[in-house]
């Protein structure tokens, strides 16, 4: 009977707790102990690499610094009627947190992007938009002249194309961009470093595309002389490396 009596006389002390419900302590700061508050705990959250999840609608240029998830955000860096998932990591300085650092990842495809307000802390400041980032991503390396190559993953459709590196015969190394198409041309033109050889070469080579593999259609070589002009299979053109981006 005394330590039921006990225990309804600590909880009664409980219940009675000035503050109780998270008022009886001012909220915990660096250098005081004290309650945390929801915010706090939000910080503390971020700090382990967990995104709070904010609603559409929400202005990505006007949140604190920490890291969240926003589909169909305003100000978001694809457009207003975009409802992409988007992870957001947000910096800003020790001041008066003007000058902030967003760094945007598409979650659907990785894409990634960038914007910095200044000192003003005006939207017009610092990058004044979003800037996207190019990156290249290998599908495929090696040295063909002809056939087929497979690449190491399919393309996914929302890339924006790709970009092929080539050498030539006479060690002339470059790389053409595509972009919007599915063929293209790779044209390399050369004049022999023999003094005693007048001509005027050109090395083709034309292939065509899709998301699994990469087809020479063919490599050819012309020669401008005073004689004329000469088509022959001279293979003039190797593709080495093959990127997507």
């Amino acid at each position: 009977m005394a330590e039921n009596k006990e225990l309804k006389t600590m909880n009664r002390t409980l219940e009675q707790h000035i503050g109780a419900g998270g008022n009886a302590h001012l909220p915990a700061t660096s250098q005081t102990p004290g309650f945390e508050t929801p915010k706090q705990v939000q910080d503390l959250e971020m700090t382990t690499g967990k995104r709070v999840n904010l609603p559409h609608g929400t202005d990505v240029l006007t949140l604190r610094q920490g890291r969240y998830e926003i589909a169909n955000a305003l100000n978001n860096p694809i457009g207003p009627d975009d409802t992409s998932y988007i992870e957001y990591d947000i910096t800003v300085d020790s001041a008066d947190e003007k000058r902030r650092q967003i760094k945007a990842l598409v979650s659907s495809n990785g894409d990634i992007y960038y914007r910095s307000v200044h000192s003003d802390g005006t939207p017009e400041s610092g990058t004044g938009g979003w800037r996207k980032q190019a990156y290249l991503t290998p599908v495929w390396s090696g040295s063909v002249n002809s056939g087929t190559i497979t690449f190491a993953q399919p393309l996914l459709p929302y890339r924006n194309g790709i970009e092929v590196f080539y050498n030539t015969i006479s060690n002339q190394r470059g790389s053409a961009r595509i972009v919007n198409t599915s063929s293209a041309v790779i044209n390399v033109s050369n004049h022999p470093n023999d003094t005693g050889d007048n001509t005027f070469q050109s090395y083709e080579l034309g292939f065509t595309f899709d998301k699994n593999k990469l087809n020479i259609n063919y490599n050819k070589m012309e020669i401008l002389s005073a004689g004329g002009l000469s088509i022959n299979d001279t293979k003039g053109v190797y593709i080495t490396d093959v990127y997507v981006f």
